[in-house]
Formats: C-alpha cells, structure tokens, sequence
C-alpha cells in the first residue's frame, strides 16, 4: 500500500510532506475525517516500512510508548525494524534509571 510514496530515494521526505498538508487541512467533512483517522492507523501499523516509521516517530516521540500496554507495545515493536527497538529499550532505560528510588 506504501508504494506510491515509497519508490524513490527520498521515501520520507514525500510522506513528511504528506503528513504536514494533511494535517492542516480544517475544512475537513465527517466522512474525510474519519478516513484521514484510518490513514494515520494504517500509517502506525505500517512501522515495518522504513520511511513510514521514520515519518511516524517524527509524530509521536518513543516516550508516548510507554503509555502503551505491554503486550501491545511489544507487538509493535517486534513488527518495528531493530533501530525502532533499539531506540525505545534505550529511552526505557533513561526513564528508568531516572525513577527515584
């Protein structure tokens, strides 16, 4: 489904773009909105996809994960690619040794 946007080398360039025209767009009808709702669900289930990923983090940083329930969370992240991964353990573990006590 990522084809169109994901053909060339500047993937996450174009789908910044997209994301950024799309979200001020405020003249939106009910039934745009709900289908721009569904885009942004496909776009965060598609984190598998280098450039999808790339603009999505952009949009959400990796601490609003955490609010995420455990299981799901790890679902994601085992369908995200190993820098996702990589990234989020290292954010976990900020916030951790960050915790008193």
């Amino acid at each position: 489904p990522w084809d169109s946007l994901t053909a060339s080398t500047d993937d996450s360039q174009k789908i910044d773009a997209f994301f950024q025209r799309a979200f001020k767009l405020t003249d939106l009808e009910v039934r745009e909105k709900a289908m721009w709702i569904q885009f942004l669900d496909n776009a965060f289930l598609s984190l598998e996809v280098d450039a999808v990923c790339q603009s999505c983090l952009r949009l959400v940083g990796l601490p609003s994960w955490m609010t995420l329930s455990d299981s799901y969370r790890e679902f994601a992240l085992r369908e995200a690619q190993t820098r996702v991964q990589k990234r989020f353990k290292s954010m976990k573990k900020k916030y951790s040794d960050a915790e008193p006590g």
